[in-house]
């Protein structure tokens, strides 16, 4: 028999293949490469509540993308206000801990933070 044992070779490439996978298995999982950041409606680069520059800024792409797709979406079939206006309730405004629509409920329940 040319080299070695019959297995012998699989064992090595198992054993490899077993390391290589175990390095990218330990890695910590990151939310588009940026674990750090949140969803947060900055003060820059607003035109109306900054719905679209905060969702570029977390998915760390140009604000031009995200605003094209939002006028897409109002085009095929109209989602794209309403999911302009499920960010400007949802997501806060840099500098503060609540969102529109978390005030809103504090107000009505009566507890004014």
């Amino acid at each position: 028999m040319v080299g070695g044992p019959a297995g012998a070779d699989d064992v090595d490439m198992t054993d490899q293949k077993t390391a290589e996978t175990a390095e990218t298995v330990d890695e910590p999982a990151t939310s588009w490469g940026h674990p750090e950041t949140s969803l947060r409606r900055p003060w820059h680069g607003r035109m109306v509540a900054g719905v679209a520059a905060a969702v570029a800024d977390y998915l760390d792409v140009d604000v031009v993308v995200v605003r094209i797709a939002l006028v897409v979406l109002t085009f095929l079939g109209g989602a794209g206000p309403l999911a302009y206006a499920a960010g400007w309730l949802l997501i806060p405004a840099d500098g503060q801990e609540l969102s529109v629509l978390e005030h809103l409920v504090a107000h009505f329940e009566g507890s004014h933070p």
